[in-house]
């Protein structure tokens, strides 16, 4: 028997308590560096192997497919072998929802999932539908906005040129601040608009473009999950084939979960349900999240049990007592608030706010440095990056993480100015999202099915073949003369090449199109699918007359894209996993690399060294802009409830502490006393870290920012207590 529980060594008491607590709702409220992922592995081992559950009936749902494929990987490597091959991907999202496996993965991955086994035909769509990407979004809202009279410029990688920059940086604009708008409707709303949460403008927005979307058999990203939701409430045939797989449902990263997610837990209504949370590291408000879900938990799960997880196994004291402080100066908790307005609170069964404490040793002293510019900051950082990598620090354990991508800038230039320091910038553009691999993706998506307009548009003029603007209004008018079941360009395209009113790269578009559905048809492996369609398009000649600077540069992405599609069998499911990829998800290119991230993309990472710049007022925390009344009738009733004051300093404070607790052993501070041309102030997150944590190193500025220590006793009494006195076993 003890050999049979060997998943529950190693584990401290709390942990244990996780993985072997009863069915019913358990909400584990987790610091950093918790040890959460052994926790959640050791349940799924505790299900499988002492309550013998089947494998079937138990899925985990992650918030990154990263976060998903380790989780797989632990409990696959914590099991006996005969258990562990039940482990499968939970990326793919075919429709064997009956499959003996514990399923892993993304809400956007289970709900692509629930859309494929049948939840598609309640939204009039084939379970053959296609995933648009961001890029495919955008290209579709240009679109819409172009046929409603909203001009927009283009955005593709190639697009150059000075003087309509300002021009076009507002038709951009006016494109992005509609995006969002139809995302928060996705994930607020219910997956639909209203009167009461949008203006007629938008109304008539958004409903063109769930046109577009329906008339092209596609689903986007925020589709995956609203729509799969309403699908459950529609076909009870479906929610009963789905909820029999999550009768034990584990949910990581609770407290990023939007109000569609939440809709589908409660779809599921699983029996056994155990979410994991830190409401302190909520930062997704501009996604629709809340730290408020967590208390939402309690009002809808009641009644639920809370277990804490808060030994730190990651960081050094001193960095675990930044965090403390930081948690300190918060809002009072929502689990606190939760207590004090007199719900019942028995089944609670240990004090509801996290107090983080550590065995590991106290390390270095917390720097902070003040320079009088940005360019000055990030010369010192990158001076003492090079001194880290000279005393043999791996690359691939510094990182410098910022609050916005514009602070990026100076930095990378004095990155660029030393020999030999590999860097990384996590959050520009991802492997899938270039040009180059995402033209290639467009012809493989447009050889799977007819259906695909983002995929068609993207291709009939690239490479170059004499389609331009003219052809494209042809194809628009010829399709509105189709029937709806074929109201797509590539038919309109194939009845205007079939009465001649085409030219002649017309034809060479649909002959290719057909070569490459005859090799699919035959059974052609996916790589010499991709590979063909690098050759027939001669995508390379292409990269070297229009990209000549870094044209071997982006072959080489070809070649990576090749290898990447010898790993898979089945084109959708390839195309579906391009799609599910994020950001971070992508290949790794950060490998031996220093790291250059904002906070947000560094969500989930840990490295030995990290530096925050910009620690100052209007940067961290970021200055809050209201939106202007009646400046862009698009999003206004969105951006006008979205984050007021107080609220986005607390959201501010919260991507701080994340920042922060990303250390393991040092952790860098820095400030400047001037940022574009304006005096700055430091940052009162400093304050409430306290100065008695910060060492101040001066390198040469003639303007030295302090830190006031009557702020500091204002912010936390216990900002007084040295080092020493920290809480530890």
């Amino acid at each position: 028997m003890a050999e049979s529980r060997r998943y529950l060594q190693n584990l401290n008491s709390s942990q244990r308590q996780v993985a072997t607590r009863p069915d019913g709702h358990l909400l584990v409220l987790a610091g950093p560096g918790a040890g959460k992922t052994r926790a959640l592995t050791a349940r799924i081992g505790h299900l499988l192997i002492a309550r013998q559950i089947p494998a079937r009936e138990i899925t985990a749902i992650t918030f990154s497919r990263r976060a998903g494929a380790e989780l797989r990987e632990r409990v696959a490597t914590m099991l006996a072998s005969g258990v562990g091959k039940a482990v499968r991907s939970g990326d793919a999202t075919d429709d064997t929802v009956r499959r003996p496996a514990v399923w892993a993965g993304t809400f956007h991955a289970f709900g692509a999932r629930i859309l494929r086994a049948g939840g598609a035909r309640t939204f009039g769509r084939t379970r053959d539908f296609s995933i648009y990407d961001d890029d495919d979004t955008e290209r579709t809202v240009r679109r819409v906005l172009n046929a409603l009279g909203v001009r927009s410029g283009s955005t593709r990688e190639s697009d150059t040129g000075t003087e309509a920059n300002e021009t076009s940086r507002t038709r951009s604009d006016v494109v992005a601040n509609t995006i969002r708008a139809i995302s928060l409707l996705k994930r607020t709303a219910g997956g639909l608009p209203n009167k009461a949460t949008a203006s007629d403008e938008m109304n008539a927005i958004f409903g063109a473009y769930e046109q577009e979307l329906a008339q092209a058999n596609a689903f986007d990203f925020d589709d995956l999950v609203s729509l799969s939701a309403l699908a459950l409430g529609a076909d009870d045939e479906l929610l009963g084939r789905v909820r029999a797989r999550t009768r034990h449902l584990l949910i990581d990263e609770f407290q990023d979960t939007d109000p569609a997610q939440e809709r589908l837990i409660a779809q599921l209504n699983a029996p056994d349900l155990c979410v994991v949370a830190d409401p302190e590291q909520s930062i997704y408000a501009f996604r629709g999240t809340s730290p408020l879900v967590v208390e939402r938990f309690l009002d809808t799960w009641h009644p639920a049990t809370i277990i804490r997880l808060e030994q730190n196994y990651r960081s050094t004291r001193r960095i675990v007592a930044v965090a403390q402080r930081l948690r300190d100066a918060s809002p009072a908790s929502v689990l606190a608030e939760a207590q004090s307005s007199g719900r019942d609170a028995s089944s609670r069964n240990q004090p509801p706010r996290l107090r983080l404490w550590t065995e590991n040793a106290v390390g270095d002293q917390i720097r902070f440095w003040t320079t009088n510019h940005p360019d000055r900051e990030a010369s010192l950082i990158v001076a003492d990056i090079e001194k880290r990598l000279r005393d043999g620090c791996p690359p691939e354990e510094i990182a410098i993480l910022t609050r916005t991508h514009a602070q990026m800038r100076p930095i990378e230039a004095a990155l660029l100015k030393v020999t030999d320091l590999p860097f990384v910038i996590v959050g520009g553009v991802a492997f899938f999202g270039r040009e180059e691999v995402r033209d290639i993706m467009a012809y493989l998506r447009v050889a799977r099915t007819d259906d695909d307009a983002a995929a068609f548009w993207r291709i009939i003029n690239t490479p170059r073949r004499g389609l331009g603007p003219a052809m494209v209004i042809a194809i628009g008018r010829e399709m509105l003369a189709l029937d709806p079941s074929t109201r797509n360009p590539l038919c309109a395209l194939r009845r205007l090449t079939a009465d001649g009113r085409a030219p002649e790269g017309g034809y060479d578009l649909l002959a290719l199109i057909d070569e490459l559905r005859a090799q699919f048809a035959s059974g052609s492996t996916l790589p010499n699918l991709v590979r063909s369609a690098i050759e027939l398009t001669k995508y390379r000649d292409h990269l070297s007359r229009t990209h000549p600077d870094d044209a071997r540069e982006r072959g080489r992405r070809l070649d990576t894209l090749t290898e990447l599609a010898s790993r898979h069998s089945d084109l959708r499911l390839f195309l579906d996993e391009v799609v599910l990829s994020t950001q971070v998800d992508g290949p790794r290119e950060d490998i031996g690399s220093v790291r250059l991230s904002t906070v947000h993309a560094a969500k989930g990472a840990e490295f030995d060294h990290v530096y925050m710049p910009g620690c100052e007022h209007g940067v961290f925390p970021l200055k809050y802009q209201p939106p202007q009344a009646g400046s862009d009738d698009l999003v206004s009733a969105f951006m006008a409830s979205e984050n007021p004051g107080p609220a986005h300093l607390a959201e501010e404070r919260r991507v701080f502490y994340v920042g922060t607790t990303r250390a393991r052993n040092t952790l860098t501070l820095s400030a400047c006393t001037f940022r574009q041309n304006r005096r700055a102030a430091p940052s009162r997150f400093l304050t409430e870290i306290g100065s008695d944590l910060l060492v101040r190193c001066d390198p040469g500025t003639s303007n030295p920012v302090t830190i006031p220590s009557s702020t500091v006793q204002r912010t936390s009494a216990r900002n007084s207590r040295p080092v020493s006195d920290l809480p530890q076993a």
